[in-house]
């Protein structure tokens, strides 16, 4: 007994055209549900910017929120042994008051050489053996700062996981508490 396919193959003169671009630009990552995905800029100022806009806010915002685009030679003064000499930018955290902690964490924006080949690329760092604390956006919400939030019972609060989701919720009207990612506490 023998088998044989439904399935016919397309004759040779029935190939698609070669793309007239270039591979670079052919090369695309796939996002969510296998869609492509547009390259990534190689300019860190357009990376800053595109990561800011994913999150809703614009350079300017992230200056109000005390942000600061670090080139490596700044990681690398930072002192930390474990922080990679990469272009990234620091989080600064604040109380309820909306005063600076004193705790940050850097988010890498482009990772280059051994580490950048690494199956999963470090995205966030912190100091070593510093306490984490809970990230509270500087921003007021229609007039109240985080102490009269905390102080009401009747306000709902929201948490996630991420920075710049608790920014994005509490611009969205929604007071959110940011917490750093499943690996903070390293």
């Amino acid at each position: 007994m023998s088998v044989t396919s439904t399935k016919t193959r397309p004759a040779r003169s029935q190939k698609r055209p070669l793309s007239p671009e270039p591979k670079s630009k052919l090369r695309r990552s796939t996002g969510a549900a296998g869609r492509p995905q547009p390259p990534e800029p190689d300019d860190v100022d357009d990376i800053y910017k595109a990561k800011l806009a994913g999150s809703g806010l614009t350079v300017e915002d992230a200056a109000l929120l005390g942000f600061e685009l670090l080139a490596p030679e700044a990681v690398a003064r930072l002192g930390e042994v474990h922080y990679l000499a990469a272009w990234a930018f620091r989080l600064p955290y604040h109380d309820a008051a909306g005063d600076p902690t004193g705790f940050y964490r850097l988010r890498y924006l482009k990772v280059d050489g051994f580490a950048g080949k690494l199956k999963k690329v470090p995205r966030y760092t912190q100091p070593a053996k510093a306490i984490a604390g809970v990230y509270l956006t500087p921003m007021t919400f229609s007039g109240h700062g985080w102490a009269d939030i905390f102080a009401d019972p009747d306000v709902a609060l929201l948490i996630t996981e991420g920075e710049l989701k608790a920014i994005s919720g509490c611009r969205a009207g929604f007071p959110t508490l940011g917490l750093g990612g499943v690996d903070m506490w390293r």
